[in-house]
């Protein structure tokens, strides 16, 4: 038996698209009462958009932190959540269609 099977390969995700969060001091993901991010979608090293979310979480109360990016990560709709919770019960990998995130991504602009 090959030794190949047991082993996993880690991908890193190289994406200049995607999402900032922010993350606290403590190493969480700063979230409100229902579970979801403060996030806001980005490219990668957007100052812009990582002051929008600095100045957001100040006024909800968790100015120290940081805005960390989460690269090929998109938003994503309860329907479109749904949608990928059925297609991984049927052994297909969520989103389907990559590049139609790419084109939704930009569309978001």
């Amino acid at each position: 038996m090959s030794n190949r099977e047991n082993k996993l390969v880690v991908v890193e995700n190289k994406a200049q698209y995607g999402l900032y969060v922010w993350e606290l001091p403590n190493g969480e993901i700063f979230k409100d009462d229902d579970g979801n991010m403060l996030n806001v979608p980005s490219m990668q090293f957007d100052i812009k958009k990582m002051k929008a979310l600095a100045d957001a979480a100040a006024y909800y109360g968790q100015p120290e932190g940081r805005a960390l990016f989460m690269p090929g990560v998109g938003r994503a709709s309860e329907t479109q959540y749904a949608e990928d919770v059925e297609r991984m019960k049927s052994g297909l990998t969520p989103y389907g269609d990559t590049s139609n995130w790419r084109e939704l991504f930009k569309n978001a602009r």
